[in-house]
């Protein structure tokens, strides 16, 4: 699978080495009047917001509600480490953080 990066540049080499002026303004045609259509989403890159509102002086229990997450609790997190082995002890990994 070719990465974001990697496409980007073979998309450059393409346009470089294409000489006719009809399909490179084609081309830039559909890159920047938004008609490509985003296969992971089904539609328009016309379609998404191209700005976003800044929130001034926003409360962190609203943030935490709109993010609809809870913490796990130490009980949570003991049960689900339950059965991990460690290969040092509490004292070793505490001396490997400092």
């Amino acid at each position: 699978m070719v990465n974001l990066r990697e496409l980007r540049y073979s998309l450059i080499d393409v346009i470089m080495q294409t000489d006719d002026t009809k399909k490179l303004r084609h081309a830039y045609n559909k890159l920047t009047q938004g008609d490509l259509v985003n296969p992971e989403h089904g539609q328009s890159t016309r379609d998404k917001p191209r700005t976003i509102d800044l929130k001034h002086q926003v409360d962190l229990q609203i943030i935490r509600s709109q993010q609809n997450i809870s913490p796990l609790s130490f009980d949570e997190i003991a049960k689900m480490n339950q059965n991990e082995e460690w290969d040092q002890s509490l004292e070793e990994l505490l001396a490997s953080i400092d």
